[in-house]
């Protein structure tokens, strides 16, 4: 793989790259379109750690993205020193890289792609996702489609991914539909894209430590097309008809949303009360040298202790992801199976540690099962009435019976996710896809609404 290609700033559906310019390059412009769109909104509403929290201080996806954006700029930034030095000389449209580009840039491409890193999370977090799993392979209504779906459309849906949703909402559902979606740079895709793998294309668990980018889907069948645009124009590896190489910058995605939440989970573990402060600076000990402690005295509170702690914390994890980055870089251009970044830096035995701590004190309290919990129920319910309304029981002939029920929910279903009625049957895999996007994109709140209204918890005044 070659960086002139990886860095392209051709957008998704066109056919040659806009003039570049210094003032507004073209990664700024996906950044703001990632912004302004209502994907990004809604991950004020869903859930990291604790959903429907009621704590103000408690993290959404949304701060939680911000800050990742934010460690993923720096790392950019540090790596595209690097290679601007290294490869700088090389051809780049009438230029050479180092002409055209500066290090900032590549911190741009990084940091647009780690805004959309969790754009297409389900309500109720990693939970959601086990649930729409869950419910297609249980559920009634999921086995009345599953007879009128290929081998590999079912892969999708038993393999359901937040990221493949996620590359969906960017190149397909948001702005430009179904004819580009967002119309991100390929840079930008190839940066977001953590798994180039179709569900027919994944690992077993135990090659994906070695081999970390077949460990997840990360694209539809439906949307294939799209990343087969984008995996040609970046000159990406391509290993077999559904695996990729990773982009080189999508492993500083992932250390980014890594570092951010083994570190920062274990600050909102403090403010909810879990973690001690002595156990907050135990932990951190195993991580930071006193030397690296700074001027930790010079603060008055133990928030405050805690929150330059993390901070201090974070700035290690950057400076070696950085340094594995730099040891690495031949071989992610050479497309080698790596493992994540994290696993090699000098501190990652520490930050498992961090890890653990956040695993068995966060992660598993009980407000936050019960509630991941009750989200089953939720996204379950929700998906069996939107899929009876839309995929009606055949009965006599050609008629079909959906009942009332079933009438009411689809006049609650958006036009956008819905196909004409006799085209269902041809088109299941489809319609399917639609109808959990439609679930898939609501908020926490929205969904427990919805789901209590249509049960009849709740009526509307």
């Amino acid at each position: 793989m070659k960086w002139p290609n990886l860095l392209s700033s051709l957008r998704l559906t066109e056919v040659e790259s806009r003039p570049y310019e210094s003032a507004r390059p073209p990664w700024q412009i996906d950044y703001d379109r990632l912004v302004f769109s209502s994907a990004f909104r809604r991950l004020q509403d869903k859930t990291q750690v604790h959903p429907l929290s009621s704590s103000d201080y408690v993290r959404t996806r949304l701060t939680h993205t911000l800050e990742v954006s934010s460690v993923a700029r720096t790392l950019g930034t540090i790596a595209g020193d690097y290679i601007l030095k290294t490869y700088g000389k090389e051809q780049y449209g009438t230029k050479t890289l180092e002409e055209t580009l500066t290090p900032s840039d590549i911190g741009m491409i990084t940091s647009a792609a780690a805004l959309a890193h969790d754009i297409g999370n389900p309500p109720f977090g990693h939970s959601g996702e086990d649930a729409i799993r869950y419910w297609f392979s249980s559920s009634k209504y999921a086995r009345r489609v599953r007879k009128w779906l290929s081998e590999e459309e079912r892969r999708d849906f038993e393999k359901w991914e937040g990221n493949a949703a996620g590359f969906r909402i960017l190149t397909r559902l948001q702005f430009y539909r179904n004819e580009g979606g967002m119309k991100l740079t390929t840079a930008c895709l190839g940066a977001f894209m953590k798994y180039p793998t179709s569900a027919s294309g994944l690992v077993s668990k135990a090659q994906a430590k070695e081999d970390i980018a077949g460990k997840k889907p990360g694209f539809f069948e439906a949307d294939r097309n799209q990343w087969n645009a984008v995996a040609d124009d970046l000159g990406l590896i391509r290993l077999n008809d559904n695996r990729w190489c990773r982009h080189p910058l999508a492993y500083l995605t992932e250390a980014a949303d890594d570092i951010c939440y083994r570190i920062i989970d274990l600050e909102d573990g403090f403010r909810l009360g879990r973690i001690p402060y002595s156990d907050i600076l135990e932990i951190m000990q195993k991580l930071l040298a006193p030397n690296e402690m700074g001027s930790l005295n010079d603060h008055p509170s133990n928030s405050e202790k805690v929150a330059y702690l993390r901070a201090k914390a974070i700035s290690k994890a950057i400076k070696e992801v950085a340094e594995v980055f730099e040891r690495r870089e031949p071989d992610m251009l050479a497309g080698k199976p790596m493992g994540d970044m994290m696993s090699q830096i000098t501190s990652a035995d520490a930050l498992d540690a961090f890890k653990d701590r956040t695993t068995r004190d966060v992660y598993s309290m009980p407000t936050v099962i019960q509630i991941e919990t009750a989200g089953f129920e939720i996204l379950s319910g929700l998906l069996d009435a939107v899929v009876d309304a839309v995929f009606p029981i055949r009965s006599v002939g050609t008629s079909t019976n959906r009942g009332l029920f079933g009438s009411k929910v689809r006049n609650l279903i958006p036009d956008e996710f819905l196909i004409p009625e006799d085209e269902v049957e041809s088109r299941a895999y489809e319609q399917l896809l639609l109808a959990v996007d439609f679930v898939a994109g609501m908020t926490d709140t929205f969904a427990l609404d919805l789901y209590r209204k249509i049960r009849g918890v709740t009526i509307p005044r």
